[in-house]
């Protein structure tokens, strides 16, 4: 019995195959940086704990450390507590984070098939994703829940080109309450949707749910007197103290945005961003309109690579569009299409080798791969050993970032300037390496002062590392 050949099972085998084998590589080079205490993870710290804490014992902590500049917008947004709280280490969300990326990969398949009416461009467009240096940088960047944004905001798109308008207002939804941006973003759509006469009145309802949603939860972000100006929520301290202040400062001296803009890692955003769809995205740049937001974010006030992974749903929507557009004009539409696919994989291999961003570690497999990042050094494998020392009942201070080791207890927080309290069990430091908030001279006297205070006893101390307990009366 002869079996017949089935090439979009094919394509479901190759894509499968690819994933799983993504997910199992990036996944174990995110652990070894987390075990080698990687700064990137530094939210696995302080949100995992204020989740657990939440759920568990119902109280809303925060480090103390950290208060001041704590976005706390983001807490309003419930995909963030349930994502931290619910994986039984934080290890486990390293590997969700992968997975939640590579889910990614289905709404757009789907999506290229049914815009392009070709599974081949389908596979074409899944393994520029599998390839993307943005993709590679939220991989092995510490865990970011608004990552399920990625494949919502592409199944809410697939719905709404099916003209299945209530499972993408769903997904729509569902990805504006990840991160502000995406609310932002996810708004502008509407209106994108609303002016273009597709359906307008599904647009109008969009931009009707996400604005309403945005202006209640400022307004509740300020009402609960966080203390914090609308410049402090949009990381404007480069510019002033305040919005006025920066508005004040950017029309004093316009020439700042321009300066920015042609800094050497914003033209490689650029680069590492649209490089591999080649030039299609700029044959629909209408559908790059919502990332107004993000690109300013990004380019003039923080060039905060965490926004970069969330803008991709769209500039891969233009760039499927404008390939539609590019095989529209011509007459030999099979000889293009292959044209294309191979020209998709080529620049994306291009970009995937030569054009990671140069502000950030090493991104695995690039041009200047740096392999002895990711293997645990012996002074962290120490590390490990002291942590062990600790009880998961007992209260801690820990250095930043070793916090992130230390989640899922009722109390915990990270070193800071002010004198540390006596009610402490334990205290663990790395005196070899301050962390990158406290000045060197700041944190000599910070353990200087806990060590002639009498007040803790050393448990454990060896090449930098040292683990502190509390002193009780009577011991």
């Amino acid at each position: 019995m002869r079996c017949s050949y089935n090439p979009e099972q094919f394509h479901y085998i190759i894509t499968g195959f690819i994933s799983i084998s993504y997910i199992i590589y990036f996944s174990t080079l995110a652990l070894c940086k987390f075990n080698n205490f990687d700064p990137s993870c530094y939210q696995i710290g302080w949100i995992s704990y204020s989740a657990w804490n939440f759920f568990t014992h119902g109280s809303f902590q925060f480090y103390t450390a950290l208060l001041p500049k704590l976005p706390m917008l983001s807490f309003f947004m419930p995909i963030n507590f349930l994502c931290f709280f619910l994986p039984p280490s934080p290890e486990i969300l390293l590997i969700l984070q992968n997975i939640l990326i590579i889910l990614t990969v289905i709404p757009l398949y789907m999506l290229v098939n049914h815009i392009l009416k070709s599974r081949s461009m389908a596979l074409v467009f899944s393994l520029t994703f599998f390839l993307h240096p943005i993709v590679h940088l939220a991989s092995v960047s510490g865990f970011t829940p608004e990552i399920i944004a990625l494949p919502l905001l592409m199944f809410a798109f697939y719905y709404f080109e099916k003209g299945n308008l209530n499972k993408s207002l769903i997904f729509a939804l569902l990805s504006s309450i990840c991160r502000i941006s995406i609310l932002i973003m996810v708004l502008v759509w509407g209106l994108y949707i609303f002016f273009s006469g597709k359906n307008k009145k599904f647009g109008k309802t969009v931009f009707f749910i996400t604005f309403t949603w945005l202006f209640s939860s400022l307004t509740l972000f300020f009402f609960l007197g966080q203390h914090q100006s609308l410049g402090d929520l949009l990381h404007l301290e480069q510019y002033g103290n305040s919005l006025q202040d920066a508005i004040q400062k950017l029309s004093n001296t316009p020439s700042i945005l321009f300066q920015n803009a042609l800094r050497k890692e914003n033209l490689n955003i650029l680069l590492d961003v649209f490089l591999p769809f080649v030039f299609t995205p700029l044959l629909q740049p209408i559908l790059l309109v919502p990332l107004t937001f993000s690109f300013t974010y990004i380019f003039f006030l923080h060039n905060n690579t965490a926004e970069l992974c969330f803008i991709l749903p769209f500039v891969y929507l233009s760039a499927i569009y404008g390939t539609k557009k590019v095989m529209a004009w011509s007459q030999h539409k099979q000889k293009l299409k292959y044209t294309l696919a191979v020209s998709l994989i080529i620049f994306s291999l291009i970009s995937f080798y030569y054009l990671h961003l140069p502000w950030h570690d090493s991104i695995p497999l690039s041009k200047n791969t740096n392999w002895a990042y990711y293997k645990l050094t012996r002074h962290n494998e120490l590390g490990h050993k002291f942590l062990k020392l600790i009880p998961q009942k007992a209260s801690v201070i820990a250095q930043y970032p070793f916090d992130q080791h230390l989640t899922y207890r009722a109390k915990l927080d990270i070193l800071n300037r002010e004198t540390v309290k006596n009610d402490w069990e334990f205290i663990f430091l790395d005196i070899s390496a301050p962390p990158n908030f406290l000045t060197p001279p700041d944190y000599r006297s910070i353990v200087e002062r806990l060590l002639r205070n009498n007040l803790y006893q050393t448990v454990a101390q060896q090449e930098g590392w040292l683990l502190l307990k509390r002193v009780h009366p009577g011991q």
